[in-house]
């Protein structure tokens, strides 16, 4: 038997707890850029001697929206129970 086609629900635990950390760790993302960005505006602003520059930061819009997104597949799949249309899922 093809353990592919043998799909088990996973429980509850798991549906609730995997979708809210998605969905906290992509708000994290969101909140981590921003908090870089305006301490980056400051530090320009205030002509401070010292500028700290991260480019590593600009990488978690990215992670953000990715996180977000596997958040509304878990959320439409999971806790509705509505399988993911062909859209969705590309």
């Amino acid at each position: 038997m093809n353990s592919m086609t043998n799909h088990e629900k996973p429980s509850l635990l798991i549906r609730y707890a995997g979708t809210t950390w998605f969905i906290l760790m992509s708000l994290g993302a969101f909140i981590w850029f921003l908090s870089a960005v305006v301490m980056f505006a400051r530090e320009l602003m205030e002509m401070s001697s010292i500028i700290t520059f991260n480019k590593g930061v600009f990488y978690l819009p990215g992670a953000g929206i990715a996180l977000g997104a596997f958040s509304i597949a878990a959320i439409y799949q999971y806790w509705l129970n509505k399988p993911l249309s062909d859209r969705l899922s590309k």
